[in-house]
């Protein structure tokens, strides 16, 4: 996978062409669903802080009942079973008296088959609960399943889902392309997303107005290294509390300690008053910085330049969004772009699963536009 290509975000979503190359060796090979039957596989998925719950299942509508497969990971790694025949945790479809719960039992390590019911209600809820090994319950809202949902939306070709090492998040370190014998390789299509668990927001740290020419916005899709400014700020019209007032009253008390200071180093002013101006100055300092820093979050860097506050970047990364124009009034606190690390992406990749299944263990991907 190429750096450059990485940076490109904007460019990457169109339609991409993938090339999977495997090791030598079998892989365990699952039994797969029989995709020509009338009920197509409906899927949820929820990532929450390096855990995955994937839900994959069949609906049916005359007896309004879902089966299907609880996939469930930490860390990428699937997760572990318990001992043999202690359930893992519960799933349910609905809420109240009107939900249908059972028991999770991982067959394989990360995998729970369920089988349940619809209530009275056609719209509802799917949950699951899981016991970990440190004995939290990590508890899930996988998404709405609806009764009358039919069948899902699927290409037009005849694919099939490969419910094996494909449906994890597998690791891969972004490099120049580098040509190599591989033993088995095939094409697939799909996109390339930011990882979210890689992605900064970056917001307003103070009340103002886009700059609209010292410092240009980055474009979306451009790369960007610790310490690129990234724009500029100017006091709003009419604000109350900007950080110009509250950096005037810092500097006015820095001043007034400073002479203070060299009253005292004479033995011309008195301990108290000496005491006094040094704690307004502490006071007035912490204020400022209070100003500027309340309503930032990601990696910044601010720099104070007259009426301007400048924002550089504290790391490198990809724009990957835009939240505001030049000229535009900001709130405290407001978005002002998105941030991405081009190292660590998120691929979809659809592919026959005969296919997948000869290939064993995926060890490489090259991207191509």
């Amino acid at each position: 996978m190429e750096r450059s290509m990485a940076s490109r975000m904007a460019a990457l979503a169109s339609v991409l062409l993938f090339l999977v190359a495997s090791a030598c060796g079998n892989g365990d090979h699952d039994d797969d669903h029989d995709h020509g039957h009338d009920d197509a596989a409906h899927r949820l998925t929820v990532w929450e802080e390096g855990r995955e719950a994937f839900a994959r299942y069949e609906l049916h509508q005359g007896s309004g009942r879902i089966e299907g497969t609880l996939y469930l990971s930490i860390d990428d790694a699937p997760l572990p079973r318990p001992e043999e025949g202690e359930p893992s945790g519960w799933i349910r479809l609905g809420s109240g008296s009107d939900a249908d719960e059972a028991e999770l039992v991982l067959r394989a390590p990360g995998r729970a088959d369920f089988e349940l019911f619809f209530g009275e209600e056609d719209r509802v809820t799917l949950r699951a609960g899981v016991l970990l090994e440190d004995g939290e319950e990590w508890e899930v809202e996988l998404g709405t399943v609806d009764r009358a949902a039919g069948e899902p939306d699927e290409p037009d070709v005849e694919l099939a889902v490969h419910d094996k090492a494909g449906q994890w998040r597998l690791p891969f370190a972004a490099e120049p392309a580098r040509r190599r014998q591989v033993d088995r390789t095939l094409t697939g299509t799909g996109r390339v997303t930011a990882d979210p668990r890689h992605a900064v927001r970056i917001s307003s740290p103070v009340e103002g107005r886009i700059g609209s020419g010292d410092v240009p916005l980055p474009v979306v899709g451009s790369r960007v290294e610790a310490g690129y400014p990234l724009l500029s700020l100017t006091p709003a019209l009419g604000g109350e509390g900007s950080w110009v007032d509250a950096r005037l009253a810092y500097l006015q008390a820095r001043d007034a300690f400073e002479r203070a200071r060299r009253l005292q180093e004479a033995d011309a002013i008195s301990r108290t008053e000496f005491q006094e101006r040094e704690r307004t100055y502490e006071a007035r300092r912490a204020g400022y910085d209070a100003a500027l820093d309340a309503g930032a979050t990601g990696p910044l860097r601010i720099d104070d330049r007259d009426d301007h506050l400048r924002l550089a970047t504290a790391r490198a990364g990809v724009v990957t969004r835009l939240h505001v124009q030049p000229g535009v009034a900001v709130d405290r606190g407001a978005p002002l772009l998105d941030l991405h690390d081009p190292d660590r992406l998120h691929l979809d990749v659809l592919a026959f699963s005969d296919e997948l299944r000869e290939l064993g263990n995926i060890t490489a991907l090259e991207i191509g536009t």
